[in-house]
């Protein structure tokens, strides 16, 4: 465990130290073998009731909320163990600029639903959004802006709730399966960057964009250009001037013999499992 946090949580300091929340041998709960899910498990240290509790967290009731929806149980270099990246309101300890007030009769309401409530505070960003010609479909549900986005605090940055894949993975499951198929393959040792690191956003725009497939460029030649200098990369046609021979609508550009996200077990980030095969699909020709 990282011990480098400026405050730890004082459980592992005390007792049985990891074992105060943690079974060593079997639980059922999350795959983090823990005796108690969150609240209970925190509650059986933490006193709701208390006036020093209430006033840290604002005289909000609490007692039935999921704790480390805003605190690291281990520890942290936030003051009150809040995670790394915290929302300015929870930081600043505003709950009710998103909530209702905690006398109210719906203490911890949200005041609006979906990116309307983000929109309070983030209004730039929204009408920007929102005036490209593509949105990204998790927007404009009743959930908005928290499919993908925690509330108070997370472990990553820009409050994801998790690391760029899995968050994208969540709907985009068969896209991540082919992603972790080709960084397993040991054939594929040129894999793009983006596919590597499990980073969707370095090609594509996590909230809308004017072009296809939420694309940070108009198109896969200026995308992949920005890392690979394709213009020398084979005399073969490439760009406007050269029609695909596969759809006469079409023309050829990397994303005619390389699929941006990975293959599996298809070398060089190919559709095919070999360069002949690629080949043959426009040159019928050379078949054999």
């Amino acid at each position: 465990m990282d011990k480098s946090y400026t405050f730890m949580h004082k459980s592992l300091a005390k007792g049985k130290g990891c074992l105060n929340c943690h079974d060593p041998h079997f639980s059922n709960r999350l795959g983090f073998l823990l005796k108690k899910d969150a609240p209970a498990l925190c509650l059986e240290c933490h006193n709701t009731d208390k006036p020093f509790f209430k006033k840290k967290h604002m005289n909000y009731a609490v007692a039935d909320s999921n704790c480390i929806s805003c605190h690291n149980p281990h520890g942290s270099d936030m003051k009150g163990i809040l995670y790394a990246a915290a929302h300015k309101p929870v930081s600043e300890k505003k709950c009710a600029e998103c909530h209702a007030g905690p006398q109210s009769k719906t203490p911890l309401k949200v005041k609006k639903q979906g990116n309307e409530l983000c929109r309070q505070c983030h209004k730039d960003m929204m009408d920007k959004t929102f005036s490209k010609n593509r949105v990204h479909w998790p927007l404009v549900d009743n959930v908005g802006c928290l499919n993908c986005h925690g509330p108070h605090a997370t472990k990553q940055k820009k409050l994801l709730k998790g690391p760029v894949a899995n968050v994208c993975g969540t709907c985009h499951s068969d896209t991540i399966e082919l992603q972790k198929l080709s960084i397993d393959n040991p054939k594929n040792d040129k894999l793009c960057e983006p596919v590597k690191s499990g980073n969707c956003v370095i090609c594509h725009s996590p909230h809308a964009s004017d072009n296809i497939l939420l694309m940070s460029k108009p198109s896969s030649l200026e995308l992949c250009g920005e890392c690979h200098k394709w213009q020398t990369h084979s005399t073969h046609p490439i760009g406007e001037k050269a029609i695909d021979k596969r759809n006469k609508n079409l023309t050829v550009d990397c994303l005619s013999c390389h699929k941006s996200c990975g293959t599996g077990n298809n070398p060089g980030m190919m559709h095919f499992a070999s360069t002949y095969e690629m080949c043959i699909q426009c040159h019928l020709d050379r078949r054999r």
